[in-house]
Protein backbone atom coordinates (compact mmCIF):
# COMPACT_ATOMS: atom_id res chain seq x y z
CA UNK A 1 0.00 0.00 0.00
CA UNK A 2 1.69 3.23 -0.98
CA UNK A 3 1.65 6.19 1.04
CA UNK A 4 -1.20 8.16 -0.30
CA UNK A 5 -3.48 5.01 -0.19
CA UNK A 6 -2.90 4.80 3.65
CA UNK A 7 -3.78 8.40 4.11
CA UNK A 8 -7.06 7.84 2.07
CA UNK A 9 -8.04 4.88 4.12
CA UNK A 10 -7.14 6.66 7.21
CA UNK A 11 -9.01 9.60 5.91
CA UNK A 12 -11.91 7.05 5.41
CA UNK A 13 -11.82 5.69 9.00
CA UNK A 14 -12.24 8.65 10.47
CA UNK A 15 -14.81 10.23 8.30
CA UNK A 16 -12.92 12.46 6.50
CA UNK A 17 -12.99 13.59 3.15
CA UNK A 18 -9.94 13.69 1.19
CA UNK A 19 -11.30 16.73 -0.61
CA UNK A 20 -11.96 18.82 2.79
CA UNK A 21 -8.21 17.52 4.32
CA UNK A 22 -6.38 18.96 1.01
CA UNK A 23 -8.73 22.01 1.14
CA UNK A 24 -7.59 22.61 4.83
CA UNK A 25 -4.37 22.34 4.48
CA UNK A 26 -4.00 24.42 1.51
CA UNK A 27 -2.87 21.39 -0.73
CA UNK A 28 -4.37 21.06 -4.25
CA UNK A 29 -7.28 19.87 -5.22
CA UNK A 30 -6.91 15.95 -5.90
CA UNK A 31 -3.65 16.45 -4.52
CA UNK A 32 -3.55 12.45 -2.34
CA UNK A 33 -4.68 11.14 -5.74
CA UNK A 34 -2.90 7.68 -5.80
CA UNK A 35 -3.13 7.70 -9.70
CA UNK A 36 -0.50 11.33 -9.31
CA UNK A 37 1.84 10.26 -6.59
CA UNK A 38 2.18 7.54 -4.24
CA UNK A 39 4.38 9.60 -1.37
CA UNK A 40 4.01 12.46 0.82
CA UNK A 41 6.85 14.62 2.41
CA UNK A 42 7.17 13.64 6.18
CA UNK A 43 6.15 17.72 6.36
CA UNK A 44 3.33 16.98 4.96
CA UNK A 45 2.78 13.38 6.55
CA UNK A 46 3.10 15.08 9.97
CA UNK A 47 0.18 17.99 8.75
CA UNK A 48 -2.50 15.11 7.39
CA UNK A 49 -1.24 13.43 11.48
CA UNK A 50 -2.11 16.28 13.15
CA UNK A 51 -5.42 17.29 10.78
CA UNK A 52 -7.02 13.99 11.50
CA UNK A 53 -5.54 13.80 15.18
CA UNK A 54 -3.68 10.98 15.24
CA UNK A 55 0.43 10.46 15.38
CA UNK A 56 2.76 9.93 12.74
CA UNK A 57 3.21 6.28 13.47
CA UNK A 58 -0.76 5.70 13.29
CA UNK A 59 -0.98 7.73 9.92
CA UNK A 60 1.98 5.11 8.21
CA UNK A 61 0.69 1.82 10.30
CA UNK A 62 4.39 1.72 12.42
CA UNK A 63 2.31 2.13 15.54
CA UNK A 64 -1.24 0.41 16.22
CA UNK A 65 -4.41 2.83 17.81
CA UNK A 66 -4.87 3.02 21.38
CA UNK A 67 -5.44 -0.64 22.36
CA UNK A 68 -8.05 -1.50 24.53
CA UNK A 69 -8.21 -0.98 27.97
CA UNK A 70 -6.76 2.64 27.30
CA UNK A 71 -8.06 5.82 28.74
CA UNK A 72 -9.73 6.36 24.88
CA UNK A 73 -11.18 2.65 24.85
CA UNK A 74 -13.04 3.76 28.09
CA UNK A 75 -14.77 6.79 27.35
CA UNK A 76 -18.68 7.09 27.04
CA UNK A 77 -20.40 7.54 23.77
CA UNK A 78 -20.87 10.71 24.03
CA UNK A 79 -17.24 11.38 25.00
CA UNK A 80 -16.15 9.80 22.11
CA UNK A 81 -18.58 11.70 19.93
CA UNK A 82 -17.13 15.01 20.67
CA UNK A 83 -13.29 12.94 20.32
CA UNK A 84 -14.52 11.86 16.73
CA UNK A 85 -16.02 16.00 15.73
CA UNK A 86 -12.77 17.38 17.80
CA UNK A 87 -10.54 14.71 15.18
CA UNK A 88 -12.74 16.05 12.25
CA UNK A 89 -12.25 19.69 12.73
CA UNK A 90 -10.27 21.92 10.74
CA UNK A 91 -6.90 22.73 12.50
CA UNK A 92 -8.39 26.61 13.30
CA UNK A 93 -11.27 25.43 15.31
CA UNK A 94 -9.22 23.03 16.98
CA UNK A 95 -6.86 25.73 18.01
CA UNK A 96 -10.05 27.53 19.64
CA UNK A 97 -11.28 24.61 21.47
CA UNK A 98 -7.67 24.07 23.01
CA UNK A 99 -7.64 27.05 24.12
CA UNK A 100 -10.65 27.19 25.71
CA UNK A 101 -9.79 23.76 27.40
CA UNK A 102 -6.35 24.78 28.40
CA UNK A 103 -7.73 26.01 32.34
CA UNK A 104 -9.09 22.09 32.57
CA UNK A 105 -6.16 20.00 31.40
CA UNK A 106 -4.84 17.99 33.50
CA UNK A 107 -3.26 20.26 36.80
CA UNK A 108 -5.41 22.54 36.51
CA UNK A 109 -8.67 23.75 38.25
CA UNK A 110 -11.95 24.90 36.72
CA UNK A 111 -11.36 27.81 38.53
CA UNK A 112 -9.03 29.33 35.97
CA UNK A 113 -11.74 29.34 33.39
CA UNK A 114 -11.81 31.99 30.93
Amino acid sequence: MTDVERIRQVCKEHGIPIARLEEALGYGNGYLNPKKIETVTVVRAKEIAAYIGISLGELTGEQKKTPAGTAEANISASEQELLDAYRAAPPEIRGIVDHALEPYRKGDTAEKAI
